[in-house]
């Protein structure tokens, strides 16, 4: 703790002959004089500045200041005069600010245990917590006995033992007097006003708490922020409201405040309350309301807390509340509630929070409405079991539904029956049914059935119909019985549908469940049958009018029969190829001949539409003496091969009725010898153009023959293609050198392989000179050019030197090469500027050329935007062969 105070005895007395004191001097006294004059009693002014100096035993004495604002200030003995000390030109001038005039404050520790020490020491602090101050009697700080009073001019602040118990959200106030020592002030007197002499002040060292001062009582009020708690530290400071001797005394002291937890309990959410229970407001007596207990209630202690709900009815039956685990806090932060209504009802409901020391409620008056609600179904599912001839009686409905309001109900019968029934309705509470009398099958259908009191519809009920079918007759067609079918013989007639002609209630040709059977003919003359409902008659010989049996069955016990009569004509058609011939592929022999197997039955591929005629066979080669055939009678035959057949043949064999109708057949014979090339194949080749080389020149074989191409080098500059017997080959080095060489694979159609060297030699006499593309572009930048442009060229000297060998390439040649344009050089403008003057010179050294470009003025080069576009020739002066190119030029 520091203390600061002022010197002198009896500051009441001191305080009031300064006030005279200055009265006086400031209607006597001239402002500004200079220090030396009448300097009587002031022995201690040194230097150019003029300060009050008075005198207690002589007013003459005094005299007045350069400068009135200074801070006034007399001996420390009522009879003597020291003037001030003189600060130093560094320190400031705030002669009213706690520090004006002082020196150093001495320390009562570094005294002797006596309490003697500087006796300049003008003020004290605090030392081992017993009060520490100046004494005008002795002249030095000392340690003031309990019993002895401060003096008038001289006050001390004390430290606060331990802190000030306070409670949270509670201000405190608490009085100050105990912080400081005053004027008069003994351990006898007790605590005096600090405010008498001293302006008060505080501020508190805790952003979550602030201070309040009353000067009148000497008290502060401390008070904490909404819901914190812990210490709160505040600085109270008294300064002194009178000046003694010029000197100011400012105290302070540290006091601490300990604000305690204190419970709160649970609080209404007022901002969000009403929107969550929004829901009790509109209830009827059908409806379930749920409710947040986290956004009806709040803790500020953010502790969870618990919600009971009670009600008091007024009429009808109460509500069922259930209640979850409330964690608004921690966990699920959720607190759910749910009231579901049991009818209508008027009463009031409370909720209560609590978190277990203090409980908050609030209610509601609640009414939950009647309303009109849906019939209801009573019981299980309902079954009706009938045969398809029953005639079915009504079915009531009275008993499975049930009104909860009592009201009347009408029924509906929500999906029908489908193909069971004619027609399903209700008749009141009864459902009337009309069954479908033409059921093919036992089956059943459900539908749903639902009640309804006018304004409502209950949920459905399922109702089942179940109708065990009939079997009915056989049903057929008088116009099939005895009808009679007409056809050539080796013809067939139909296939005729039976569905409108043969019929059963129950069973149908389409489900497999109706079937007829068709009986044989004794004579063979047709052959009768019926696949489902298609029945077939195929006509075989010339015959009268045959009769055959019909037999239908629909496999639930009714079977009847049906006659229908067949007559045979006859229409002659030719023999037909019931099978092609195989062919045959033979190595012939060397000498004689061999039989290639397997013979050949003329049956097996040949067949007449019309039964019972004779076939006669013909057979004819296409070259008898290399391919022919020996005879197995009316049979078949056996393909014979003579030696020294080569490729295709074949034989013509033909089938005839008996009435001459014909049809022939070929039988392919293929004499097989394997494929065979030349050893070795060497052709020139310019590499200028593509080269290709048609291997059927130098192979032969019996059959057909594809190739394969292996070079005996990989070259990534040639490539080759295939396409039937011909071998393409190009290259991508028009100055290719040497040959180029590989195998060449020939394999016939069946499997035989043959190899031939095939070796290309380059002759490029005719390509000494090529141009590298046909055209060039260049841009006039000292960068870099992408595409388009295959380049960039600077400006060099204001000109422009391209060298234009680069564009070509010498084949075989030593060159050297000279260039000429065979167009005019053509140098436009792009800015739309007329006279641009450009020139151009081709220039050659004997084994190089470029082409110079150069503006007159110069700027006409470097400056303006241009194209230069022209052709060039290149000769090659060790040939006659040229090339040539484009070259663009740009500027823009």
């Amino acid at each position: 703790v520091v203390s600061t105070q002022s010197t002198g005895e009896k500051m009441q007395a001191t305080i009031l002959v300064l006030l005279v004191l200055s009265a006086f001097f400031a209607l006597t006294h001239t402002f500004g004089l200079d220090c030396d004059n009448n300097n009587h009693a002031c022995d201690t002014c040194v230097n150019s500045n003029c300060y009050w100096c008075h005198s207690g035993s002589n007013d003459d004495a005094s005299f007045c200041t350069s400068n009135p604002n200074l801070c006034l200030k007399g001996s420390l003995f009522e009879d003597s005069l020291f003037c001030p000390v003189v600060k130093s030109s560094f320190e400031s001038l705030d002669w009213w600010g706690e520090n004006a005039f002082f020196s150093r404050a001495e320390n009562c520790e570094t005294f002797n245990g006596n309490g003697n020490g500087n006796a300049n020491c003008e003020r004290c602090i605090m030392f081992s917590g017993d009060l520490c101050g100046w004494c005008s009697s002795n002249q030095r700080c000392s340690k003031l006995n309990p019993a002895q009073s401060c003096p008038a001019d001289f006050g001390c602040a004390k430290n606060k033992s331990g802190n000030v118990p306070a409670f949270e959200d509670t201000a405190i106030t608490w009085n100050i007097n105990e912080l400081f020592v005053v004027y008069r002030e003994t351990n006898t007197t007790g605590q005096l006003s600090t405010s008498t002499n001293y302006t008060l002040a505080a501020a508190t060292l805790n952003s979550r708490c602030n201070v309040t001062v009353d000067a009148d009582s000497n008290n502060i009020t401390v008070t904490p922020s909404a819901n914190w708690f812990g210490l709160c530290q505040a600085r109270v400071s008294a300064a002194t409201k009178f000046l003694l001797y010029g000197h100011n005394t400012t105290l302070f002291s540290y006091v601490t405040f300990d604000f305690a937890s204190v419970n709160d309990a649970p609080a209404k959410a007022d901002a969000t309350y009403d929107a969550a229970t929004a829901g009790l407001n509109s209830w009827n007596q059908t409806g379930s309301v749920a409710l947040e207990g986290c956004k009806m209630f709040v803790d500020d202690d953010k502790v969870d807390f618990t919600i009971s709900v009670s009600s008091v009815t007024t009429s009808g039956t109460a509500p069922t509340v259930t209640t979850g685990l409330c964690t608004c806090y921690t966990g699920s932060l959720s607190c759910p509630i749910s009231l579901k209504a049991g009818g209508p009802w008027e009463g009031k409901i409370t909720f209560s929070a609590t978190d277990g020391i203090n409980t908050t409620s609030t209610q509601h008056d609640i009414t939950i409405t009647a309303v009109n609600r849906a019939p209801v179904p009573v019981g299980g599912n309902v079954t009706i079991s009938v045969k398809e001839t029953d005639d079915v009686q009504p079915t009531s409905f009275s008993t499975d539904f049930q009104d909860p309001d009592g009201n009347s109900m009408t029924y509906t019968l929500v999906d029908g029956f489908g193909s069971l029934v004619t027609s399903a309705s209700f008749d009141n509470e009864k459902l009337v049914i009309t069954l479908n009398t033409t059921l093919i099958n036992s089956t059943s259908a459900t539908s749903r059935v639902t009640a309804s009191d006018g304004s409502l519809t209950s949920n459905p009920k399922w109702v089942t119909l179940s109708v065990t079918a009939v079997n009915d007759p056989i049903v057929i067609a008088d116009s099939l019985k005895g009808r009679t079918f007409t056809g050539a013989s080796g013809t067939t007639s139909g296939p005729f549908d039976l569905t409108s002609l043969v019929t059963d209630e129950e069973s149908s040709f389409a489900a497999g469940t109706l079937i007829c059977t068709a009986g044989s003919l004794p004579g063979n003359e047709a052959i009768v049958s019926v696949n489902k409902s298609m029945l077939s008659i195929q006509h075989r010989q010339e015959s009268g009018s045959v009769s055959c049996t019909i037999t239908c069955n629909d496999t639930m016990g009714s079977v009847d029969t049906f006659d229908i009569n067949i007559i045979n004509t006859l229409v002659n058609q030719p023999p037909v190829a019931k099978a092609a011939f195989p062919s045959f592929s033979q190595t012939p022999p060397s000498s004689g001949f061999i039989n290639l197997a397997p013979s050949l039955n003329f049956t097996d591929y040949f067949s007449d539409p019309n039964t019972f005629q004779t076939i006669t066979y013909n057979v004819v080669a296409s070259n008898s003496s290399a391919v022919g055939f020996s005879s197995l009678g009316n049979y078949g035959f056996t393909v014979v091969m003579f030696a020294g057949a080569f490729g295709s043949y074949t034989l013509n064999v033909t089938a005839t009725d008996e009435k001459g109708a014909s049809t022939w057949q070929l039988v392919r014979v293929l004499a097989y010898v394997q494929v065979g090339c030349q050893t070795s194949v060497a052709l020139p080749w310019n590499p200028l153009n593509s080269l290709t080389v048609d291997m059927a020149s130098y192979c032969t074989s019996s059959n057909t023959f594809n190739l394969t191409f292996t070079p005996n080098n990989v070259n990534s500059l040639i490539t080759s293609s295939i396409n039937g017997t011909k071998i393409t080959f190009n290259t991508s080095d028009t100055c290719s050198m040497g040959s180029y060489s590989g195998s060449v694979m020939a394999t016939d159609s069946a499997g035989g392989k043959n190899y031939t060297s095939l070796v290309l030699t380059f002759n490029n006499t005719q390509n000494s000179i090529k141009a590298k593309q046909s055209s060039f572009s260049y841009l006039v930048t000292s960068g870099t050019a992408s595409s388009p442009y295959d380049g960039a060229i600077a400006i060099v000297n204001s000109e422009i030197s391209i060298g234009l060998d680069q564009f070509i390439t010498l084949c075989t040649s030593p060159g050297p090469v000279t260039f000429d344009n065979t167009t005019a050089i053509s140098i436009t403008t792009l800015e739309g500027l007329d006279n641009l003057k450009i020139s151009s010179e081709i220039y050659s050294n004997g084994t190089a050329s470029w082409l110079y470009l150069w503006g007159t003025p110069p700027a006409h080069l470097t400056q303006r935007k241009w194209m230069m576009t022209t052709t060039f020739k290149a000769s090659d002066s060790g040939s006659s062969n040229t090339d040539t190119f484009g070259l663009t030029i740009t500027k823009n």
